[in-house]
């Protein structure tokens, strides 16, 4: 790379230095940046999700097929984690390489409901769930990123009528955190279509984070395609919030996932008017991963509109949101964009303070994407 004078200002892409960071810095300064998201107040600065695993794994090959939300249809995507161990790594690292804060296991379809379709005699179901861990920590490395254990739904997305009985999902959730448990930096309750499902996730996984090695719990709710802040059970967003809340559990996050955009926006702006002391108060976090597909009775016909920028748009929506990220059909470009809005976002939050450091090249490490000089003194931001 040609170097400038000091007058002759070197324009960098800021996206462009995000993503190829790691494959363009010497070993020896190989290290991350200070990010805005560990130096913005906490109760402001925005966390950046990962995309859909299972449809950038249908990108990359896997075989997925089956109507919407039914167990079958991730089954290859489930089974990738012991049968294409390596492709299940690459897609964890296009979204770190993307931006993503959090990546979390694919290991949502490792359920008994789902792998006892692969005609298998005595396939290890957990066996499974724990080779999904170990793919995600494969891919994060020895980089600055959180793996989320995910705790999914026990039978077909988005049926509130198929849960099953207490008995069954307190035994299931608990085995599915345990196995989990080992890989995760948090457990993720996702697509919850109704209250006694969430609260059943989330009771599950405060028995295996203790007070001697605790583990954040964060909750996410998949709401009615037609945005009128319900859960796909029929039940009000602040009905299952608030029976959350009662439990008596620390929930860290409440989040929205696996649907619109348009439905997280008024699940949000329901939650604030809603006025909880641990939302008010910054005690739990919100935010929201929607969908890339038009909806469920369309299929999984991807929103060809839906660009990152258009995406970008939504999220801005999303009142009072402090994590983000995307669901189905929301791909690594998306998260990238996301990634460059929250840096953003972060910066403003934070009030810059020069530190002294070692002189090195400072293509390396400006944010800004100018640079006008071959070196100077780092910043912390």
């Amino acid at each position: 790379l040609h170097l400038p004078s000091a007058n002759q200002p070197l324009r960098i892409s800021p996206l462009s230095w995000h993503l190829h960071q790691m494959s363009v810095m010497p070993a020896s300064l190989l290290r991350r940046r200070s990010h805005p998201i560990d130096d913005a107040p906490a109760s402001r600065r925005i966390t950046v999700l990962d995309g859909g695993m299972g449809h950038l794994l249908r990108r990359m090959g896997v075989k997925v097929e089956g109507e919407v939300g039914t167990v079958q249809r991730f089954l290859g995507v489930a089974l990738a984690n012991i049968q294409k161990p390596e492709l299940v790594v690459q897609a964890h690292e296009a979204y770190i390489n993307a931006g993503a804060d959090v990546i979390t296991t694919n290991s949502y379809a490792c359920i008994p409901s789902c792998l006892s379709l692969a005609n298998k005699e005595g396939i290890d179901w957990q066996g499974i769930i724990r080779a999904a861990g170990e793919c995600a920590l494969k891919a994060r490395g020895s980089r600055d990123v959180k793996v989320a254990g995910c705790i999914p739904p026990l039978t077909a997305s988005y049926r509130a009528d198929l849960v099953l009985s207490d008995d069954a999902l307190d035994e299931q959730y608990n085995t599915i955190c345990s196995n989990i448990r080992p890989y995760s930096d948090l457990f993720l309750c996702e697509t919850m279509s109704c209250t006694r499902e969430a609260l059943a996730a989330a009771k599950a996984c405060a028995k295996h984070s203790t007070e001697d090695a605790p583990l954040p719990i964060w909750v996410a709710f998949t709401l009615a395609d037609i945005a009128d802040g319900t859960l796909r059970s029929g039940e009000s967003v602040t009905d299952a919030v608030t029976a959350l809340f009662d439990l008596g559990i620390k929930i860290e996050a409440i989040l929205f996932n696996c649907c619109s955009p348009q439905s997280v926006e008024v699940a949000h702006r329901l939650l604030l008017q809603l006025n909880h002391p641990w939302l008010r108060d910054g005690e739990c976090q919100l935010g929201g991963y929607a969908n890339g597909f038009i909806g469920v009775k369309h299929g999984d016909a991807y929103n060809e509109d839906l660009t990152p920028a258009k995406y970008l748009e939504c999220v801005e929506r999303w009142e009072g949101s402090t994590i983000v990220g995307g669901c189905c059909g929301v791909f690594p470009e998306h998260i990238a964009v996301l990634r460059e809005w929250s840096d953003a976002k972060n910066r403003e939050d934070k009030e810059v303070e020069p530190v002294e450091s070692t002189l090195i090249p400072a293509f390396l490490w400006d944010p800004t994407g100018v640079v006008t000089g071959a070196s100077k003194t780092m910043s912390k931001l």
